[in-house]
């Protein structure tokens, strides 16, 4: 008795048993599957089983491999990452400079930036204002005083990189009177990235 075919893809009940008809099947499975978008394996499956498709042609199916899908199949997913915690809000402070040329006047502007870990808030501030002149660790610290300290007190931890103002021996003196342990990291990179990656 014949079945119904999904797109006269199948035709009557034939039991394949050469290979060269189970090629034909394979061929007519594989067009199944593209026609549908290569969706599941079980999704054919269950449609061949509703339409009433004989019995070798769903054991067929059962068993089909698809090399596009294994090809653009879903990626392995990565180990997670273990990231430090955040740290609480004003404990850890990161600090940074900077040059900045105004685009319309050319006057060149360093300037320092400084992060608290722990809400993500940012205050920066022009240290100086001629091409050659570099941040001081004296003008740091006026700003760090006056720019920081004084609205949100000292924090437990600075992560700076190793740029010449912050390796200064005033700098350290200042950190070691107020209790503040000076992180001295590689490459600030990206002040955007969270704390520890």
């Amino acid at each position: 008795m014949p079945w119904v075919s999904l797109g006269d893809f199948f035709v009557g009940e034939k039991d394949f048993t050469s290979e060269k008809d189970r090629k034909v099947l394979e061929q007519k499975l594989y067009k199944l599957h593209a026609a549908t978008g290569h969706s599941s394996i079980r999704n054919m499956v269950i449609a061949l089983e509703k339409r009433g498709a004989p019995k070798h042609v769903v054991e067929m199916a059962k068993g089909f491999w698809c090399a596009v899908c294994e090809e653009h199949g879903k990626l392995k997913p990565r180990h997670a990452a273990s990231v430090e915690p955040l740290p609480p809000k004003w404990a850890t402070a990161c600090a940074d400079g900077g040059h900045w040329v105004h685009p319309g006047n050319n006057e060149t502007y360093g300037f320092a930036i400084l992060i608290d870990e722990g809400s993500r808030f940012r205050a920066a501030h022009i240290l100086c204002q001629e091409k050659k002149q570099t941040m001081s660790a004296r003008r740091f610290l006026c700003y760090f005083q006056e720019g920081w300290t004084q609205y949100f007190g000292n924090p437990k931890t600075l992560r700076l990189d190793p740029a010449g103002a912050f390796r200064s021996k005033e700098f350290e003196a200042y950190c070691d009177k107020h209790s503040i342990y000076l992180r001295l990291i590689g490459s600030l990179g990206s002040l955007n990235r969270p704390h520890g990656v």
